[in-house]
């Protein structure tokens, strides 16, 4: 059961560190298209010929999270986005390592229960003294 168990926090922080890198990437990839419509907007072209592309940008974005929403039917939310960024991360190393979840949670539910029936034993033998 340690074996396992320490497999699986290894594909959790290997998923987990893909989730981070993904949305570090995101911050970067917007940050570069603000910085660019800010360069386009002052320097290159002005507000008059930039407010249609901020425009047509800004709705873009809102299609794309209304198009998310239709798709998983969930809230366009970055938690959310990032469970099930996670979540497939996991299942993919896991089917990459061959880590059978569900025997492991099985395990895990009978280790569970055979520690619970442990505790209400003892606290039975601990009451009736």
């Amino acid at each position: 059961m340690e074996r396992l168990q320490k497999e699986k926090e290894e594909i959790d922080r290997i998923a987990h560190k893909h989730v981070r890198r993904v949305l570090w990437s995101g911050l970067g990839s917007l940050s570069v298209v603000t910085i660019l419509f800010f360069r386009l907007t002052f320097w290159e072209f002005s507000w008059d010929v930039m407010e249609p592309i901020a425009f047509f940008g800004t709705t873009g974005g809102l299609i794309v999270g209304y198009l998310y929403f239709l798709v998983t039917s969930r809230d366009p939310t970055y938690q959310d986005f990032m469970k099930r960024l996670f979540h497939r991360r996991q299942r993919k190393l896991c089917k990459k390592r061959k880590f059978d979840v569900d025997r492991f949670l099985a395990l895990q539910k009978q280790c569970k229960s055979s520690l619970d029936s442990k505790r209400d034993l003892e606290a039975l033998i601990g009451d009736s003294s």
